[in-house]
């Protein structure tokens, strides 16, 4: 079986570079039936498989105690979360979607025009 790098290799030099099957075949030193073949059928595209998160049912409860307490790291609530019923880790589980954005002095120097700023 042939690698995503050499597949896409062998459907440059034939599609792109214009190069007979047999001069693919000496370069890069695989049977013409075999190229012939992968030229046929397209690449396969990676499997993706849509899991769920250990976080998943528990999400109402982690945007209630990041209401509470916004500065609260991730192995805190991963500890307020192991009397409901939370089995995971107490690693980094991923919050990024219930914190609110940082505030930045920057961007709010942007909001106003530079007339508004010397007045």
């Amino acid at each position: 079986m042939l690698t995503p790098d050499q597949i896409s290799e062998l459907h440059r030099l034939r599609w792109v570079e214009q190069w007979p099957l047999r001069k693919i075949a000496r370069h890069m030193r695989i049977g013409r039936r075999t190229i012939a073949k992968y030229l046929d059928a397209p690449a396969a595209k990676p499997a993706h498989r849509d899991r769920s998160s250990k976080l998943d049912p528990f999400k109402p409860a982690i945007a209630d105690l990041l209401q509470q307490d916004p500065d609260a790291n991730a192995p805190v609530i991963a500890q307020r979360l192991k009397p409901l019923g939370y089995d995971g880790g107490f690693a980094q589980p991923d919050f990024r979607d219930f914190r609110p954005l940082p505030y930045s002095r920057f961007s709010d120097l942007h909001r106003h025009s530079p007339r508004d700023l010397v007045r």
